[in-house]
Parts: structure tokens; sequence; C-alpha cells
């Protein structure tokens, strides 16, 4: 008698082959995607060299005891899904069933032969196909997956579906992305913000609130249910002034505490470039016309103008402070 995967939750096959899996079938046909079943896809044909179109981290595909569990109940008989490839055969889901065929000397194993539409399709159908019976992604992975599809337009409800997660995760997913986003065009920097307060940041739309509120909450370590607070008064503002003057407030609320921040000695610090001015100067001994080589024109063009700039900078601060 022929036995069913253990491992997996029911797995129920269509037209009578019990070599494929209605489960699989189904959301193909929910996701509008052409397929087409091989019963005997040959194996040495199987691309898993590109991981573009997989879900999985690489260090997680075919983990070997796994390999080695798979490869024993394929000896007894166990039937496993088929893999899920493209049509030109590159994997999408199935590094493990793969793998334990080719322990024990099978030269074939059942496919599904996918078209996908773009090639970041790959990666949200194994994200799906895995949340319904194989192991869980890690949270990285879902969020990867997740990512994909929000690029894409899914709604969350649609998302959560797909990944088996809860559609609050998935908005929480969605936040923190926000909030990656807006740190990187207001170029933020290293700060640290909780995840929590980072969600409710993402709120903020314009970039000069955001920025003034996120520098503010890693500067006084402003909590969560304080930062959500402020969000929400932002949100009601009418105008970016407006917005700005909300967290005006609550900077004078959250003054950071402990002493004000070290200013250097002035002097100090024009002594101390002085002297790098010096060594600069002295170390530029060829004509001008030999340090604007063409070849390198792109790379020092730029620094001989950033040059020229604090150059004219620093004798207008000296015709400013003589007058």
């Amino acid at each position: 008698m022929t036995a069913t995967l253990p491992l997996e939750d029911d797995v129920t096959m269509a037209d009578g082959d019990l070599r494929r899996d209605v489960r699989v079938e189904s959301l193909l046909r929910d996701w509008n995607l052409e397929f087409e079943f091989d019963p005997d896809y040959p194996i040495k044909k199987v691309d898993t060299s590109d991981g573009d179109l997989q879900v999985r981290d690489v260090s997680h595909r075919a983990p070997a005891e796994n390999v080695e569990e798979y490869a024993t109940q394929m000896r007894g008989g166990a039937l496993f899904p088929p893999m899920i490839l493209n049509q030109k055969g590159r994997m999408i889901d199935g590094n493990t069933r793969l793998s334990a065929a080719q322990r024990i000397g099978e030269d074939t194993f059942p496919a599904y032969l996918v078209k996908l539409p773009r090639l970041d399709f790959g990666p949200m159908i194994g994200a799906a196909i895995n949340q319904m019976g194989g192991k869980r992604l890690t949270p990285e992975e879902a969020l990867a997956a997740a990512e994909k599809m929000m690029k894409e337009g899914y709604a969350d409800e649609a998302i959560a579906r797909a990944l088996g997660r809860s559609t609050s995760m998935v908005r929480n997913y969605r936040r923190e992305r926000r909030y990656v986003e807006a740190a990187k065009r207001v170029e933020l920097g290293d700060v640290k913000i909780t995840r929590g307060a980072q969600r409710h940041l993402a709120g903020i739309t314009h970039d000069e609130p955001f920025k003034r509120a996120a520098t503010l909450t890693a500067a006084a370590k402003v909590a969560p249910k304080d930062v959500q607070e402020m969000v929400a008064k932002v949100a009601d503002a009418r105008s970016e002034r407006e917005e700005l003057e909300v967290i005006a407030e609550y900077e004078q609320k959250f003054k950071p505490a402990g002493p004000p921040p070290h200013r250097a000695n002035p002097n100090k610090v024009a002594t101390q470039t002085a002297r790098k001015v010096d060594a600069f100067l002295a170390s530029v001994t060829a004509p001008a016309h030999e340090l604007a080589p063409t070849a390198l024109r792109s790379d020092l063009e730029p620094k001989w103008r950033k040059l020229h700039e604090l150059s004219g900078n620093v004798l207008a601060a000296f015709a400013s402070n003589g007058s």
C-alpha cells in the first residue's frame, strides 16, 4: 500500500493522480497563473542555482536532517507534493524534496511548471505554499516576501492569507517598511528607536516633520505611547508648518535629560584645521594641469569643487567677522 506523506496535513490529490496536489493547483488558479503538471520531470533539468525565484534564505534550503528524513520516507513509499518550478525548470519550491530524491537515486520527480508573469512572483508563490504545509518561514523570510507583495500593490489581508500571518502583523511590516524608506530619504542616520515607535513615526508623511519627530524620539527616548500621541496630533495638522509646530511642543515637553552637548572650542578647531591645510598645501607641488587629468575627472573634480566651496565659505566668514 502506498503511504501519503505524514508530514503534510491531508494532502489532497487532484484528478485521481496521487502525485498531484489539489491545494497547490487551487492556489495557482486563484492567482490566475498558467501551469502544467509533469509527473516525471527529469531531476537533472532542475536549476537551483538562481535564488531569485525562491523565498527561502539560502542557508535554510534543504537542511541535512530534513533531507535524510525525507529520503527515509521516500524509500518507504511515502508520496511527497510535487516541486514547483518556473517554465524553464528553475526552482521555486521543493529543495528538500529534490535533494532527498537525489539521495535515493531517483531520476525524475513530479513537478508543476508555472508560467510566471514576472520573476518576483516566485518568492510570493513559495511563501504561500510553505505556509500551507511546509516549514514556516522565518520572520526575515516572511518580511521579504511581504515586501515584494506590497510593491505589487496587494492588500494587507491578501498578504496575510498568502503568508499565513495575521493582518495586524502585515500592517506592522508595512509601517516598518515605510519608516525605513523615510529614514533613508531624510538621511536620518544611525539613531536608536524601538520598533513600536518606528511604526508610529511611519505615519508622518512629510520629510521635515518626520525627521524632527524621529530625532526627538531617539534623543529623549520617547515611549511608543507618547510617540503615538504626537503622531496623531501631527496627522490632525492642516499643513506642514502646523505639523512642525506640534513637534516643537513635544520637543519642549520631552527635552532630553542630562548635560548639554559638548561644544568644541572654535579657536581649537580653527587651529587644528589650519595645520591640516598647511600639510595639504605643502604636499601639493605639481602644477594645476597635472592635478586635473581628464581620465580622472569624474573622481577628482567633485572633490576640488567641494574644496573650492569650503574655501569660499571660510573667506566669507572672515569677511563677516571682520565687519
